[in-house]
């Protein structure tokens, strides 16, 4: 398979000629699976238009896509999807020479390809939200770790005064104890030296 970290895939350009380094889309592709084959070559068989765009037959493929996103996802992933095809857009005006968005003339290449960085910062963002989600998750179980443990500690110490106290009152115990029995050691005494 082609991949993650720069194996033997090809390189994800819809313009012949480009290379990896020379398409910021791809480079993006790249560093959004980070590691993981399956998404990458997901993400480049998509950037390659080999698989069809998400509602290619809707009167704005984009948008629909869009729209999934931020139900499905959230407003969030959503955002940075949209904010990704909004560039990927401007730079098609650019390319084009028009001074806006609406005097762009959009290819069903253009549509994909801001449909892939829509994807791509999808994916980015989500993996971005999942890790400090997984931040925040071991943070709050080392506060309950360590709540726990200053709860341990806190019966240890309880445990420790009582020990003490009945080590006292041990204490206390056998010196009444031997105060007892040389009373009665004197009080026998003085009983057989009596009768």
């Amino acid at each position: 398979g082609g991949g993650g970290g720069g194996g033997g895939a090809p390189a994800p350009s819809a313009e012949p000629g480009r290379s990896r380094d020379d398409d910021p889309l791809a480079r993006l592709a790249e560093s959004a699976c980070a590691g993981d084959e399956a998404a990458c070559s997901a993400i480049e068989e998509y950037v390659l238009g080999q698989v069809e765009v998400p509602f290619a037959d809707s009167p704005n493929p984009l948008m629909a896509q869009l729209a999934l996103c931020s139900l499905a996802l959230g407003p969030q992933i959503a955002g940075a999807a949209s904010e990704a095809a909004l560039v990927a857009l401007d730079n098609e005006a650019k390319s084009q020479n028009a001074g806006d968005l609406a005097q762009v003339s959009l290819s069903k290449e253009a549509t994909h390809r801001a449909s892939a960085a829509a994807l791509i910062a999808a994916v980015i963002r989500a993996k971005l939200m999942a890790d400090e989600e997984e931040i925040e998750m071991r943070e709050q179980a080392l506060k309950m770790v360590q709540t726990h443990l200053s709860q341990l500690d806190h019966k240890l110490q309880l445990l420790d005064d009582l020990e003490k106290a009945l080590d006292k009152e041990s204490g206390q115990s056998e010196m009444q104890r031997g105060q007892i029995a040389s009373k009665l050691k004197v009080l026998r005494d003085s009983q057989a030296s009596g009768a």
